[in-house]
């Protein structure tokens, strides 16, 4: 008889969420280390982990003022421009999303 072998039951979306940020935010020290002193440093993967949090329970406009708080601390965090231009689309303000998104792309043109 062959025995079967069950996978991990699958994560909600929820979890999935939660661990795609702590990866990113491993992922993206060296790119928030530049952005200043530790003290901000830490403000900042404080608001996009807020962020990140406020845009999966639906919360556009809680997730759009903590990215434009982020990025007053740090204005040379491209990623945050371009989660903040995707916000701005599906709020459909169309010319802040391609003012945000402009320069996320003049920061880092990858």
């Amino acid at each position: 008889m062959a025995r079967s072998h069950r996978l991990d039951p699958p994560m909600n979306t929820t979890t999935t969420a939660f661990f795609l940020m702590l990866v990113w935010l491993c992922c993206a020290s060296p790119a928030l280390a530049q952005s200043g002193a530790a003290q901000d440093n830490a403000r900042v993967q404080q608001l996009y982990a807020e962020a990140k949090s406020a845009e999966a329970q639906g919360n556009l406009s809680a997730a759009t003022t903590k990215y434009e708080s982020l990025l007053e601390i740090a204005p040379r965090l491209a990623p945050a421009y371009n989660n903040l231009g995707a916000l701005y689309l599906r709020q459909r303000e169309f010319k802040k999303a391609a003012a945000v998104l402009e320069r996320g792309l003049k920061i880092d043109p990858h």
